[in-house]
This record gives structure tokens, C-alpha cells and sequence, in this order.
């Protein structure tokens, strides 16, 4: 995903999400709660499996996928990690029913944007952490176009550190 892309559509509030949700009634439930909310447009896609979420990441651009752990190719962690290696470009929050907070510290730690609990994500809550975690994705490439552009140019790098170094007169 071209994050300048993802932060075009935020500045008209236009998010385009995939949902990854292999349960009907779970997102059914997801979907009558983000037409709750009023603040931003949402264009929404689902899925159900694994490999329709790569599939769909690949054919077009989404600013954020929700993603459940729980599908049908996939379980637990493993879920993002592989997702994750597919498409590390994608922010991507993960909306489990998993309520424990060591998978979600791992999650996070392993490029989750955020983890949440189904059923306790109001549309608020949800619509703030989709905003957080595109903004927070365009940072880190931000930052990571730097670091490179640090690592090809020599002088460019010293010069950075020249500015963040104290002086002493």
C-alpha cells in the first residue's frame, strides 16, 4: 500500500477497510457497528478466509485490515504472522474473541497496529484505532525511507548526527 495514498484518503475521511472474518454472525456484527459511525466514510470489503484476504491485498489498495486470528486455514498468532509476511504494508488490526492480553502483547510486538476484542469495540473505539494505526503505518515508512536514505549517503548521515548532537563550546 502507498501510504501518501492512505493519508490522501484520511484527509477527505475516506477509509477503505478489509474485513477477515470467516464467522457471518461476527461480521455482520462488525459491519452494523461501523455504520454506526458518522465521523467518516467507510468502504467496507469482506472476507472469509486467509487466502481471499491475501488475494484481495494484493488486487487493490485498503488503508486497514481488520483481522480475525481465528480462520479457517489459520489459528492463533500464526493468523497475522503469516498475513503480516504477505502483505507487511497493509496496517493491520487484529479483532479476536481471544481476550488475552500475552497474545495481544505479541501481536503488537510482531506489527500489529492494535489488537482488540470483539464485542467490546464500539464504533468510536474502532473508527479511532483504524485512524491511529494508518497514521502510526505512514510514520514507520516514513521513517524507514530515511533510515535507508541515511545508509546510501554517507555525508547526508553525518550531517543528521552533527544536528543531534550536543555542542560543547
Amino acid at each position: 500500500m502507498n501510504i501518501a495514498y492512505a493519508s490522501r484518503r484520511i484527509g477527505v475521511s475516506l477509509i477503505r477497510v478489509l474485513l477477515v472474518e470467516d464467522s457471518q454472525a461476527e461480521a455482520v456484527l462488525v459491519q452494523h457497528t461501523l455504520k454506526l459511525v458518522t465521523t467518516t466514510k467507510l468502504e467496507l470489503v469482506h472476507v472469509k478466509s486467509l487466502t481471499e484476504a491475501i488475494a484481495a491485498v494484493r488486487k487493490s489498495e485498503f488503508d486497514v485490515v481488520l483481522l480475525d486470528l481465528g480462520l479457517p486455514e489459520s489459528r492463533g498468532l500464526e493468523t497475522f504472522l503469516y498475513f503480516h509476511q504477505q502483505a507487511p504494508h497493509v496496517p493491520t488490526i487484529v479483532l479476536s474473541g481471544l481476550d488475552d492480553e500475552d497474545v495481544a502483547v505479541m501481536t503488537v510486538q510482531s506489527g500489529a497496529q492494535d489488537y482488540l476484542v470483539k464485542g467490546r469495540a464500539d464504533s468510536d473505539l474502532l473508527v479511532r484505532s483504524m485512524r491511529y494505526a494508518i497514521e502510526r503505518k505512514r510514520v514507520q515508512e516514513e521513517l524507514r525511507q530515511r533510515n535507508e536514505q541515511l545508509n546510501e549517503d554517507p555525508a547526508l548521515a553525518r550531517e543528521f548526527q552533527r544536528a543531534f548532537l550536543p555542542r560543547y563550546y
